[in-house]
């Protein structure tokens, strides 16, 4: 099986359980999922880039609250990652 088999396999499942999360309103681990999914978008072709950045910046959206600080910081390490790959050094 190839990588980009395993990512797609991991992709599919997350989704229902973002439109769940989305449903029920539960923010904290909505930023999560988003999280994750950027996580697994990133390992695609280049094409997915563009949506594993808005992921990354759904997640840190939704996850300045005082109460998902943790979530907002992991959100911003992985966002910077992917900028950094991408030779981005500023953003305005």
């Amino acid at each position: 099986m190839r990588h980009t088999d395993q990512v797609e396999e991991g992709l599919r499942p997350l989704g229902e359980v973002l439109a769940g999360l989305e449903a029920s309103g539960q923010g904290y681990w909505l930023a999560e999922a988003h999280r994750l999914q950027g996580e697994l978008l990133q390992r695609q072709p280049l094409s997915h880039t563009v949506q594993a950045e808005a992921c990354f910046q759904q997640a840190l959206a939704i996850a300045r609250h005082p109460q998902a600080r943790s979530l907002a910081l992991l959100a911003t390490m992985r966002l910077a990652r992917l900028w950094r790959r991408q030779g981005r050094r500023t953003e305005t």
